[in-house]
């Protein structure tokens, strides 16, 4: 289904941004970047999948994602 490559590349960036944090977290212990700002780009992401996922769930329950899953993403 075609509405479903937006949701694709939404997870895929999910994972690149999770990476990218890992390796701020592992900056931070070498003290080059501040653990507040790791800190702060964690909570952020955290909440950002957070959405994705009730949006997700929404969109299943209300077919506007049409595809033959059930959902559990929330």
């Amino acid at each position: 289904d075609p509405t479903e490559n937006d949701l694709i590349n939404t997870a895929n960036n999910f994972g690149n941004q999770f990476d990218q944090l890992t390796a701020e977290a592992k900056a931070a212990m070498d003290n080059t970047i501040p653990l507040s700002k790791v800190t702060d780009d964690s909570l952020k992401a955290t909440r950002a999948v957070r959405d994705f996922k009730a949006a997700g769930t929404q969109g299943i329950l209300e077919c506007k994602i049409k595809s033959i899953i059930i959902p559990l993403l929330g």
